[in-house]
């Protein structure tokens, strides 16, 4: 598995084990699903991982987790680059394509090799 696919799979599991129902459920926000496709489209080209709705409201959120040996840092990292992905257009990250609305940043309560028992995010910050 590609250091993308992990980081991918490591971020869907927290978006949705912990994301949804401790931080968008609280702001009201719905999650919108997207064709497998475009949603694909708009993570590697636009940094979009996630589309909600609340009321007539669209916003478009980039999510970034980190384990819990980041729980003493008060600052969030923005990815800058990912040179050792094969594909030579994808090694610009996050920090070049940041088109969303919205940055989930969040530390969680376990390591990501004791993903499971992961509960509640230590400290999250919403910046848009």
């Amino acid at each position: 598995m590609s250091k993308y696919s992990k980081d991918r799979a490591f971020t869907n599991y927290i978006h949705k084990k912990l994301a949804i129902p401790l931080i968008y459920n609280c702001l009201s926000w719905s999650e919108v699903q997207l064709r497998k496709d475009y949603s694909k489209y708009i993570d590697m080209m636009e940094g979009i991982d996630y589309v909600f709705r609340k009321g007539n409201s669209i916003m478009s959120v980039q999510e970034r987790f980190r384990e819990k040996k980041y729980k003493n840092f008060t600052d969030f990292t923005i990815r800058y680059r990912r040179d050792s992905n094969k594909i030579k257009d994808r090694h610009e990250s996050e920090y070049y394509k940041m088109k969303a609305h919205y940055f989930t940043y969040g530390i969680i309560d376990s390591a990501k090799n004791e993903l499971l028992a992961a509960s509640s995010f230590i400290k999250y910050a919403i910046v848009d």
